[in-house]
């Protein structure tokens, strides 16, 4: 499950990173820009006393890499006429942007905010809790099942239940997702791409492989759907069943690394930037 996990964190934090710095994650080991995120928004608990100020030192320094060390770095790359298009490179080409100043400041933190609001995702415990729905391809209540948000106008018969059949027939329930995403000036601005990511990554991952239950003792194991009071709200730890659908579902799925490998990444790069 571990491993699931990782790869799920993993390739969302892969799309994001490349959008916005135009970076390219190491796929076979730890990555330093991943590792920043993970001390940054996964902060430690706190303590009473004088651990309060050591830990308070920590946790700025940690921020001040997660937003100083990739902008530094698209910096760099751009001075070497090496960088890639990204969000902000495409800033820094159009705007006159001086060091220190409120508008880098901005600049540096928008950028960052792009992949601390995009780089975690939790829908394959959905998945795994319905084999009906998978079959019929009803993908549309991912995006809403765990809202973090309280738009209290909406209420679900059995909310906690993955039931995308909610929104069919004679007499659907109020469609949550034009709120998922939040509503007003507090929109987020990554909704169309995360729509997007998502339904690619459903359709692919049902297209190869079948998800369920784990099977022990020739028994069905009830998955606990319970989630983390965190900043960013991840599934308890639980058990599932992935399989290819087929073997020729199998031979195409280890063929995809072979015709289309990863990219050099940029990671060695990134540790000889300064903030």
């Amino acid at each position: 499950m571990n491993a699931l996990v990782y790869q799920n964190c993993r390739e969302a934090g892969a799309v994001v990173l490349k959008l916005a710095y135009g970076y390219t994650v190491e796929p076979h080991k730890q990555d330093p820009l991943v590792d920043l995120a993970d001390v940054s928004i996964f902060l430690p608990s706190w303590f009473p006393g004088t651990e309060f100020k050591r830990i308070g030192q920590r946790s700025k320094e940690a921020f001040d890499n997660f937003g100083g060390k990739p902008y530094n770095f698209v910096k760099h790359q751009m001075s070497q006429g090496t960088h890639h298009p990204s969000y902000l490179s495409s800033i820094l080409e159009s705007e006159e942007i001086e060091p220190g100043s409120e508008k880098e400041y901005v600049t540096k933190w928008s950028a960052a905010s792009i992949y601390a609001g995009g780089a975690d995702t939790v829908r394959i415990i959905s998945k795994q809790n319905s084999t009906q729905v998978q079959a019929n391809l009803q993908h549309r209540q991912c995006p809403s099942w765990h809202p973090s948000s309280s738009p209290w106008r909406y209420v679900f018969h059995d909310p906690m239940t993955f039931k995308p059949e909610r929104y069919l027939g004679d007499n659907p329930e109020p469609d949550s997702h034009r709120i998922s995403f939040g509503f007003g000036r507090r929109i987020c601005p990554g909704r169309v791409m995360a729509d997007a990511a998502i339904y690619l990554n459903i359709a692919q991952s049902l297209a190869a492989f079948n998800i369920g239950k784990k099977v022990v003792d020739g028994k069905e194991v009830e998955p606990r759907v319970e989630f983390q009071a965190a900043l960013i709200s991840h599934p308890e730890p639980y058990d599932v069943s992935i399989k290819p659908r087929s073997s020729v579902h199998e031979e195409l799925i280890r063929a995809v690394e072979e015709e289309y490998p990863w990219e050099k990444s940029h990671a060695d790069e990134l540790v000889n930037i300064k903030v």
